[in-house]
């Protein structure tokens, strides 16, 4: 699994993103209510649980982290053009993006021969908020998650200062999904 930042694989995994039409620049909402541009994937397609993970915005957007890149860049990005300022190195990433509103998902990761990576086969959610309490459009952009999630026959762990339970009563034992 490559976990340091590789520009030019980053490049080349946004292209395919890119090329499978599954990526777009889309308009998003600042902290002071003006807009910003950002890569998300599309609203219509199938989520893949194999990206190496997501930004989920409080708007239900999904930025996608690929290989070659690492969870705390994306989420730097976000949140610079979110706040207007860079994270102080003393504020915890997850704790800025709960300030923004926004999750995190790390995903299982699919390895170069298109096998599955088994040291990371489910995924995890990290939140500082119980899924439960989170807006309408990021609750649905999770169900959008989950439901492939189940497709794959994965899990989805919900975590951060402590464990949560899906918001949608999935059994992820049995694959099942409302």
């Amino acid at each position: 699994m490559d976990k340091v930042y590789n520009a030019s694989l980053k490049i080349q995994e946004l292209k395919k993103l890119k090329d499978q039409n599954m990526i777009e620049v889309v308009s998003m909402v600042d902290s002071k209510g003006e807009f910003f541009p950002m890569i998300a994937m599309k609203k219509d397609i199938e989520l893949s649980p194999y990206l190496p993970g997501y930004i989920i915005t409080k708007e239900g957007h999904f930025i996608p982290v690929v290989n070659g890149d690492t969870h705390m860049n994306v989420a730097d990005k976000y949140l610079e053009k979110y706040f207007h300022h860079k994270r102080s190195p003393f504020v915890f990433y997850l704790d800025a993006l709960a300030k923004a509103g926004a999750v995190m998902y790390i995903g299982g990761r699919l390895l170069e021969d298109g096998s599955v990576d088994m040291s990371q086969p489910d995924g995890f959610l990290l939140t500082k908020t119980d899924p439960i309490m989170l807006p309408e459009a990021m609750l649905e952009a999770l169900e959008r998650l989950e439901y492939s999630i189940c497709e794959h026959g994965m899990k989805l762990n919900y975590t951060g200062n402590r464990k949560f339970e899906s918001p949608f009563g999935t059994d992820f034992e049995n694959g099942k999904n409302r």
